[in-house]
């Protein structure tokens, strides 16, 4: 991962360590907890072998989300009431559980380097990836900002934008070596839609429609690592709930 990156990634991770601060330290605050479904895009897939000797780029592989198997999508979010500029914002903490599934049975275009031989043309994904997933996780954790456009009566949407850092759970089989474990693989991006309506008390009903992009860098292999840039869209639906804390307790905001 070049210095660039790694640059922007200490960046992000301060962002978060400030937010959090801000967050616990904020007199109001509200917890979300959505379900939802995620639909991955197709992408190309980067591998390298240690060896120097292998650099193949498998173009347009189709992804699947399933995210209604187990282990079954969740988004966890923060929020706390902020001002930008004189505008009336919420900056949030949020950590999203999404999974993607390569389709294995493709026949995909190929370009580049296997083991020191030219590749170029329309082979068998499963010739050089046996298997590749991120079923335990394509998760995200961003750092993001709700701007509300409209509010009325109880009703409020708006738009929201966020960075942060991708950490997913990757699964692979290269050369029939399987490979298992969590990465903090690069950095993600996020911008949609979303709202709330008040439900009971300080419940809200919340719904949310975003694009996501991941940018996949170094997810280990066997004797090598795989990249990708993985774009996908989420419908979300769930439930929030608004707290307050006066004079060190805390009470229901009303």
């Amino acid at each position: 991962m070049g210095a660039k990156s790694c640059v922007l990634k200490r960046a992000v991770m301060c962002l978060f360590a400030s937010l959090a601060v801000s967050l616990a330290a904020h007199a109001q605050i509200g917890l979300w907890l959505d379900s939802g479904a995620y639909w991955p895009f197709r992408a190309d897939l980067h591998l390298r072998r240690d060896s120097g000797r292998t650099d193949l780029w498998l173009h347009n592989v189709g992804f699947r989300g399933r995210s209604l198997d187990s282990p079954f999508y969740y988004g966890l979010r923060v929020s706390r009431p902020a001002r930008i500029a004189g505008h009336s914002v919420e900056s949030e903490l949020e950590f999203v559980h999404a999974k993607a599934y390569a389709n294995e049975t493709e026949v995909v275009e190929v370009s580049g380097q296997w083991d020191g031989q030219s590749v170029l043309g329309r082979k068998p994904f499963r010739q050089y990836i046996q298997s590749f997933s991120l079923s335990h996780g394509l998760n995200f954790l961003f750092g993001n900002l709700f701007c509300p456009v409209l509010e009325r009566g109880g009703f409020r949407a708006g738009l929201r934008l966020g960075v942060g850092i991708s950490i997913p759970h990757v699964e692979s089989q290269v050369e029939g070596r399987w490979v298992q474990r969590y990465q903090a693989s690069g950095l993600c991006y996020q911008a949609g839609v979303g709202g709330s309506t008040a439900l009971r008390g300080s419940f809200r009903v919340d719904f949310a429609l975003r694009w996501t992009l991941a940018r996949l860098r170094g997810m280990k292999v066997h004797r090598g690592s795989l990249g990708a840039d993985m774009w996908g869209f989420h419908f979300n639906l769930g439930l929030g709930y608004s707290l307050a804390r006066a004079g060190g307790a805390r009470q229901v905001a009303r």
